[in-house]
């Protein structure tokens, strides 16, 4: 289990809160801390109250999951903000490994093992980019069942960018230069690419979701998705 409920500060670098009882230290690569979970440990908990800061970096909290099974909880209140600095945006990643949420997206890997993986929103997720010139950054959050409930606060909204035509871009693809950022929701475009895809997916009508271009460009992409059953009341 982890818990914070303080203040933690990386600007321009990395934090991670991460559940599992086996980890690879990756020191020369980007991927932060590698995380596994043997199927001795039964259930997991990740869980932020508290102010998590990275502008310009990344904020990640991950679950990993078990060859066989999976019950894991990634809650995430407080603030998570990772807005860009410049031109480095910033990324949060809420990500909880599970029987359907399977890393790559890859489908014949669903299903098979017991147990799943939950992640609630009911805070604020910022990686905007306010100050002239900014992009938004990327947001995703992907677990088996993803709920953001009353409260919760995501944006991705940049000052500038490029306006014009997605032609020739597939429909996968994040508008390049777009002003607004990527928030992904329970999966990516219909489903598709490596995100791993929730299987329930919840939307309260108090959760406020923003993605918008505030000075010139264009708007950035917000995907909201699940394999089995979405329920959007947000705004």
């Amino acid at each position: 289990n982890v818990v914070n409920s303080g203040v933690i500060t990386a600007r321009l670098g990395h934090i991670q809160l991460a559940s599992g009882d086996r980890a690879t230290v990756d020191l020369y690569g980007d991927k932060l801390m590698e995380v596994a979970v043997s199927d001795a440990v039964k259930s997991q908990l990740v869980a932020n109250t508290g102010t998590l800061h990275a502008d310009g970096g990344t904020v990640a909290l991950t679950a990993a999951a078990g060859s066989k099974i999976v019950n894991s909880l990634i809650s995430a209140q407080g603030t998570l903000q990772a807005q860009s600095v410049g031109t480095k945006n910033g990324e949060i990643v809420i990500a909880a490994a599970g029987s359907n949420a399977v890393a790559h997206n890859t489908a014949a890997n669903k299903g098979k093992k017991q147990g799943s993986s939950t992640v609630i929103v009911q805070g604020t997720l910022d990686a905007s980019g306010r100050n002239a010139g900014e992009q938004g950054g990327h947001i995703t959050v992907t677990g088996d069942n993803v709920a953001l409930l009353a409260g919760t606060f995501i944006d991705a909204s940049g000052s500038d960018g490029k306006s014009g035509t997605t032609a020739g871009l597939a429909k996968s693809a994040v508008r390049l230069g777009s002003a607004g950022g990527d928030i992904r929701i329970g999966g990516d475009y219909l489903g598709q690419g490596d995100t791993p895809t929730a299987l329930n997916l919840y939307v309260d009508p108090g959760a406020l979701i923003l993605n918008d271009a505030l000075n010139s460009g264009d708007a950035g992409r917000t995907i909201f998705w699940s394999d089995g059953t979405t329920q959007f009341y947000g705004n």
